[in-house]
């Protein structure tokens, strides 16, 4: 599941008219359009401190996959926090969201109970070894996060019941998409004279990023279709 970290308040009128993208939902008795639909509007918070996770921001984008995703009533919860902030925040961040009940309505009125029986906090890039089809084998593992500006280098050690960082080994170079878009910038530019907006080239590979997410999917799912024959 995957949107833009993106939520704007706004209002759902009853004259007929249907949003134009998801998602909208009403939490608190406000409405809010999330991912898509937020980028959309005239007033959208787009969070980048310390703050935004353990804020209402954060809240709202969890609920919203939660509900995108048809998930069950009861949650154990799987987030992730910058290399850099993950020693500073990952307590908090774990005591701000384990044990809540939260209610969202979605956009047809539909109420969406969720109580989170637990949470566990891992650096950002660690996500990637819960996308593995099969096991995991006990062991030590190298997992390298590359971001807009930067990339994570995270070690953890596998084992029975855990995944454990182990953040004496794991360090965070300045360096990231931002430089590969740079230079492709400039090669596109050298070669054919023409210059492209950093941010065409952002959205050709995110293009390319939900291409490659889609085949992925479709692959699961073919094999999951195939062993239940």
């Amino acid at each position: 599941m995957i949107f833009p970290s993106a939520v704007a308040k706004t209002f759902l009128t009853d004259i007929g008219l249907k949003p134009t993208s998801e998602y909208f939902i009403t939490y608190m008795n406000q409405t809010y359009a999330v991912g898509k639909a937020a980028t959309h509007c005239m007033i959208t918070e787009t969070s980048f401190s310390d703050d935004r996770f353990v804020s209402e921001f954060s809240k709202l984008l969890i609920l919203t996959a939660l509900m995108a995703l048809d998930s069950d009533r009861e949650i154990e919860l799987g987030l992730g926090l910058p290399l850099m902030l993950y020693p500073k925040l990952k307590e908090k961040v774990r005591d701000y969201f384990e044990f809540a009940e939260e209610i969202i309505v979605d956009s047809n009125n539909v109420a969406h109970t969720y109580h989170i029986t637990r949470c566990e906090v891992f650096p950002q890039g660690v996500g990637a070894l819960f996308s593995i089809d099969s096991n995991i084998e006990k062991g030590i593992y190298c997992v390298l996060d590359i971001g807009f500006r930067t990339t994570d280098v995270i070690v953890v050690e596998v084992n029975e019941n855990n995944i454990n960082p182990l953040l004496e080994l794991c360090f965070t170079l300045d360096k990231g998409m931002s430089m590969a878009i740079e230079k492709l910038s400039i090669i596109l530019e050298r070669k054919y004279g023409v210059s492209y907006d950093t941010n065409l080239l952002l959205d050709i590979h995110e293009r390319f990023a939900d291409i490659r997410t889609w085949q992925k999917n479709k692959h699961r799912r073919k094999k999951k279709k195939s062993s239940t024959l």
